[in-house]
């Protein structure tokens, strides 16, 4: 019998490839949940079904592949050095000494700089994750080329009432700040340089957090590594639920999400707004909602709210911003210099700056109905703060703070 000091864990589900970065639960049930990685893919795992998975890197559970495009893909065939698998191995969940060996050796090398085999993860993987409040139907993922993606989860190759031929992926929203847009060199891969040429490496600002609005707005908060904090607040979705309600509306279970749609019935295409010339940009071929022949809406830099400065996102693989206040009225992120950052949603000022931790605060959590805020870091503790204080925050450092995380200022006091 296991005892207080004692600890054993449950069986875990082994089905990711590559590092999994967040574990978000289903708000229309209690057995389900969803993981993201950075082998690109969202699984889905529902515990009445299975509560545990032994076959490492299988595709059992796979919702989203966005390597892919369409569910059950086998892009995860492959070990963590990406060298192929062999199928009866992988199937059986029995993989070979050798097969543990070079995954083992492919950590290490990522981890300690070991001289590595050059051979890097899938093209594209999912570093965040947010399922919105009020209507979970849709799901955003933050992904390693900067850009932000919302799949509506109705439309997702393979979830009920989907016709058996389709390959829908669902997304019906991608977004990417202009200034993170790659050159067209860039997204070729190569440039010039006296002649001659070599692959062109563009930098990109891994999304270290996506959060949806807990009062259920719509709006996303994301954090870029590198970069600033961006509420986006994605316009294009509207038309997009005008053309499902017209054509399916759904319908919800008790035991989590479910949807009915005869069979063959499509939703008609998104209609263009020609006075006022604003039809959304879509991308036709690629993802998109089953009949609407549209493709996803791609956003624009109008959908950005407020951008948000000051803090240090640099340094971990987790770095927190989300909502706060009764209305959502601020937004909070951790910071490399141990700090905590309250912004002002409206104007993007900071209202206040909080000492967290000794290092680095990553995780930022409100309580979803109390004025309580659960923070933590590299400390050993986690810290629960209260509005207790009887005086504003001082700020009269605020502008050396901001100065040393830029990289101009005196070291942290």
């Amino acid at each position: 019998m296991a005892t207080p000091d004692s600890y054993n864990p449950h069986p875990p589900f082994l089905c990711h490839s590559h590092v999994t970065y967040e574990v978000v639960a289903d708000p229309t049930s209690p057995s389900i949940f969803f993981s993201c990685s950075d082998d690109g893919t969202v699984n889905q795992y529902d515990l009445r079904i299975r509560d545990h998975c032994a076959c490492e890197h299988c595709n059992k559970h796979v919702l989203i592949d966005a390597n892919r495009g369409h569910r059950g893909s086998k892009t995860r065939e492959r070990g963590l050095d990406g060298r192929p698998r062999d199928r009866d191995e992988e199937g059986s969940g029995n993989s070979s000494d050798g097969h543990r060996l070079r995954d083992r050796d492919y950590i290490m090398n990522q981890l300690f700089g070991v001289t590595s085999r050059g051979i890097p993860p899938p093209d594209l993987g999912i570093t965040a994750m947010g399922i919105h409040p009020t209507h979970p139907v849709y799901l955003a993922l933050g992904c390693t080329d900067d850009s932000v993606r919302v799949f509506d989860r109705r439309f997702i190759s393979g979830m009920p009432g989907q016709n058996a031929g389709d390959n829908s992926t669902g997304e019906v929203y991608r977004f990417r700040p202009s200034r993170m847009q790659p050159a067209e060199s860039e997204e070729e891969g190569y440039d010039s340089d006296g002649g001659t040429t070599r692959p062109k490496r563009h930098v990109f600002h891994k999304i270290s957090s996506l959060k949806y609005d807990p009062t259920g707005s719509g709006d996303l908060v994301a954090s870029y590594s590198g970069d600033k904090v961006y509420v986006i607040r994605p316009n294009g979705l509207k038309k997009h639920e005008e053309a499902v309600e017209m054509a399916i509306p759904p319908t919800w279970a008790s035991d989590g999400f479910a949807r009915s749609m005869d069979s063959g019935i499509g939703i008609p295409e998104l209609e263009s707004d020609d006075s006022k010339g604003k039809r959304p940009a879509t991308d036709s071929g690629v993802g998109g909602t089953q009949g609407s022949g549209g493709g996803f809406v791609r956003g624009a830099d109008e959908d950005i709210v407020k951008m948000y400065s000051g803090h240090r996102n640099e340094r971990t693989v987790i770095k927190e911003a989300y909502f706060y206040g009764g209305r959502s009225e601020f937004i909070l992120s951790g910071s490399d210099d141990g700090r905590i950052f309250i912004w002002d949603k409206g104007t993007g000022n900071v209202k206040a700056v909080l000492m967290g931790d000794q290092r680095v605060v990553n995780c930022v959590q409100p309580h979803p109905s109390i004025p309580c805020l659960a923070t933590s870091g590299i400390d050993h503790d986690v810290k629960i703060w209260t509005p207790t204080a009887n005086a504003p925050c001082d700020l009269s450092d605020l502008e050396e703070i901001i100065k040393h995380n830029e990289g101009s200022g005196t070291p942290r006091k």
